[in-house]
């Protein structure tokens, strides 16, 4: 564990001209470890691994373009477009410039990490796979109303009631749904930029009916060919 429990506050880099929000902490000649936050979220999400693993690797967060404070891509957020732009970021902090390192993933990253070594395979070592969407056949009955187009843009309006739900669902120490989690989530959920990426994204993925199921196969495939390592706990996109 790290010595203080004071995180180094996010800095920018631009990534094809627009701004990406990452976190970096610990040494910089120690395994590299890319940590990827699910739909809706951001890299404050990973906090406590931050401070868990910043010792003995370089652990880097990122808020994926469209969410949290990284800008949305001049293009429609998908996985593969989501996917590209993390190599891009990979490429501008010269992460791949020391070998290939271990990617984590939370639901839609998980998604973004499995193609990310399908796309770039010299980039990742290793999957670690946390409630990754794609991994399983099923998805949430939120994200499934979401892909309505009158009842998901209800869903989509923050308030405190679903920040609350939401990181109740997402932390299973209730210590972490603290008033300043669900505050930032509410304020999160308030930009403009981040309703557009999580639409577009939902509906890239998935339908009413579930995970559409031609870009889980795909995916499923590529990565078996691929033979990236891989460990996954969970398999339901949250």
């Amino acid at each position: 564990m790290t010595t203080s429990s004071v995180l180094p506050i996010p800095v920018t880099i631009a990534v094809d001209g627009t701004s990406a929000r990452y976190r970096v902490t610990g040494p910089a000649d120690a395994p590299v470890v890319l940590l990827l936050h699910g739909i809706g979220r951001s890299l404050d999400d990973w906090d406590e691994q931050h401070r868990l693993l910043g010792a003995t690797h370089r652990v880097i967060s990122v808020d994926l373009a469209g969410f949290g404070l990284s800008e949305p891509l001049p293009e429609r957020h998908t996985l593969d477009a989501l996917s590209r732009w993390v190599g891009r970021f990979c490429d501008a902090l010269g992460l791949g410039s020391t070998g290939p390192f271990d990617v984590v993933g939370n639901s839609l990253g998980g998604a973004v990490a499995m193609r990310l070594s399908t796309l770039r395979p010299g980039l990742v070592r290793r999957l670690v796979l946390l409630d990754s969407a794609g991994f399983g056949a099923t998805v949430t009955q939120a994200l499934r109303l979401i892909a309505l187009p009158v009842v998901g843009a209800v869903l989509l309006r923050p308030s405190e009631k679903t920040a609350a739900q939401t990181e109740r669902a997402l932390f299973r120490e209730r210590r972490f749904v603290s008033r300043e989690r669900i505050a930032a989530s509410v304020a999160r959920g308030s930009r403009p930029q981040a309703m557009r990426a999580f639409r577009e994204v939902a509906r890239d993925l998935g339908t009413f009916r579930g995970i559409r199921p031609e870009w889980r196969a795909r995916l499923l495939a590529d990565v078996a060919r691929a033979g990236t390592p891989c460990s996954s706990c969970g398999a339901t996109a949250t």
